[in-house]
């Protein structure tokens, strides 16, 4: 049994992470096939205004991303957890690892096809996988089993890896920003001729 708090506080804890995890999950992979879809078919309609629109939505798509994983699966695991570096720990590896994927992985919703697969896979894999991670922490808390080095490790490694990401979704955005500069203009100036 957990000493502190009790075991059936852990298990309710558990359960609505579990619920949260549901939520995201039946949300978050089909709105983002549904706009990567969108942007493949509205790319022959209006091939500058549909990467413009998907660009958009995929990055609007960060910070819900992150406000609902918070919301759904951090919280409640904070709660039971005793330690205060656990609970520093268990907010910022989720916050930074998801950074870390979804700052490169989003952004793909405004390719063509590419959108369709990537960004879902990628939502669903990270929910998981956060989920199971919450699950382990309150576990390991409930046991008194103190934080491993490598876990800390690991926080320093996930912030060099969200940063990375970060610099390529800085670098997809420009590129794109460039591509549409490019490419945008004739397509501003047809839609100028036709209306």
């Amino acid at each position: 049994m957990m000493p502190g708090p009790d075991a059936e506080r852990a298990a309710r804890a558990r359960g609505v992470i579990a619920e949260g995890e549901r939520t995201i999950l039946r949300v978050g992979p089909a709105a983002l096939a549904t706009t990567g879809l969108g942007v493949t078919v509205a790319t022959f309609a209006l091939p500058g205004v549909a990467h413009i629109a998907g660009l958009c939505l995929g990055a609007v798509a960060v910070p819900v991303h992150l406000l609902a994983s918070g919301w759904l699966l951090v919280a409640p695991a904070r709660l039971v957890l005793r330690s205060p570096g656990r609970r520093f720990l268990v907010r910022w590896i989720g916050r930074i690892t998801t950074l870390a994927t979804i700052g490169w992985a989003y952004p793909l919703v405004a390719v063509p096809i590419v959108g369709v697969v990537v960004p879902p896979v990628v939502c669903a894999a990270l929910v998981f996988g956060h989920a199971r991670y919450l699950h382990w922490q309150i576990d390991r808390d409930g046991r008194s089993v103190p934080m491993h080095g490598l876990e800390v490790a690991t926080l320093a490694v996930m912030a060099i890896v969200a940063g990375v990401g970060l610099m390529i979704a800085l670098t997809f955005a420009v590129g794109m920003g460039l591509a549409i500069d490019h490419w945008g203009n004739p397509v501003l100036e047809w839609l100028r001729r036709v209306t």
